[in-house]
């Protein structure tokens, strides 16, 4: 490995850790913890789902229709995130209180039979 990524990989423990011990001091942080730490993401990957997210609730204010497919194929793309990584994603973001907008419209208009209501308990 290359210098630049271990120390690449090195940032990303640590932010991984960070991470964690959020987790611990507090509940909504888990589930988010939990996927950040699964799908491997560091620093830069989670501005990326924050942007990605905020792109999606400026149409929402706007009144637009949001286009589902591209906001799956942007997690794709950007993330590797595939479409029952992203209904983690959604779930997560909405616990934490984060982005609970789009989290509900995204879920509503996907017919998401996994959230069951429970996404918006």
């Amino acid at each position: 490995m290359l210098s630049n990524e271990i120390l690449k990989e090195l940032r990303k423990l640590r932010f991984h850790i960070e991470k964690l011990n959020e987790a611990l001091e507090n509940d909504e942080e888990r589930q988010l913890t939990s996927l950040i730490i699964r799908l491997n993401w560091d620093q830069d990957d989670l501005k990326s789902v924050h942007s990605i997210f905020e792109d999606f609730h400026k149409k929402l204010e706007k009144g637009e229709t949001p286009e589902w497919s591209e906001f799956k194929e942007t997690f794709e793309t950007k993330l590797g995130v595939d479409h029952q990584a992203l209904k983690d994603v959604i779930r997560a973001f909405y616990k934490r209180g984060d982005w609970k907008d789009v989290c509900k419209k995204y879920a509503e208009d996907n017919n998401c039979t996994e959230f069951d209501g429970k996404l918006y308990e």
